[in-house]
């Protein structure tokens, strides 16, 4: 089998060689993978690995920026949201710290009619929710890398959040002067300060944290 022009350099055939004489010395066919493997770059594994630190160096950054590390909401959590949003909403759902987009997709496939808008400022959870898209479509589902503080949230009927706890102090005051009245708000984890909620619902713990509780509140 010849090698492609891009390959035809002397590393490269003789490494080709060994592959196949050692192979053919055996009395079988040449082994694919020994013949494959000398073509794969000598930088490529340095690249995937630079790559690989990229991505955990800024998932840190963000962490230590905005407090927290983007956490994926658990399983009872996504069912909890889920029911306790109305069936029959075709307004706007906004996913605040959408993060990997576990809690997004599954509102999305629930509810169709509605518009949901992920905001997620860590670029690495953003970029894996929208690569996700390629595979997952959700043509009403909207992922935003932009901050939470800065969505626009005058026109929202349902908001879901899973942010620490200064982030929730901040979102108090904001959701007082932007959401409508009837709005619906459901956290998980962490509570909105000085806002009393209409439901609490103990899920128990998780692995993420001693407890995983969803608090309902309506503006």
């Amino acid at each position: 089998m010849p090698l492609p022009p891009q390959y035809r350099t002397p590393t490269t055939y003789r490494r080709f060689y060994i592959a196949t004489k050692a192979t053919s010395r055996r009395g079988g066919f040449p082994n694919p993978t020994l013949e494959l493997s000398p073509m794969i770059p000598d930088w490529l594994p340095y690249l995937l690995n630079g790559i690989l630190l990229l991505a955990i160096a800024s998932i840190i950054y963000y962490g230590i920026r905005l407090g927290i590390t983007p956490m994926p909401s658990s399983r009872k959590a996504v069912a909890t949201f889920l029911n306790l949003i109305p069936d029959a909403i075709d307004g706007k759902i906004v996913d605040l710290g959408s993060g990997w987009g576990t809690l997004a997709y599954p509102i999305a496939k629930r509810f169709p009619d509605a518009s949901i808008v992920g905001y997620e400022l860590s670029p690495i959870p953003w970029l894996y929710s929208r690569l996700k898209s390629l595979f997952v479509r959700r043509p009403n589902l909207t992922l935003r890398r932009q901050s939470v503080f800065d969505a626009d949230l005058s026109d929202v009927d349902v908001v879901v959040v899973y942010l620490h706890p200064a982030a929730m102090r901040k979102l108090g005051p904001k959701f007082e002067q932007e959401l409508r009245p009837g709005t619906l708000v459901l956290s998980n984890t962490f509570p909105v300060p000085k806002w009393e909620p209409a439901q609490t619902i103990h899920l128990g713990k998780s692995w993420l944290s001693t407890s995983n509780d969803i608090y309902v509140y309506h503006v």
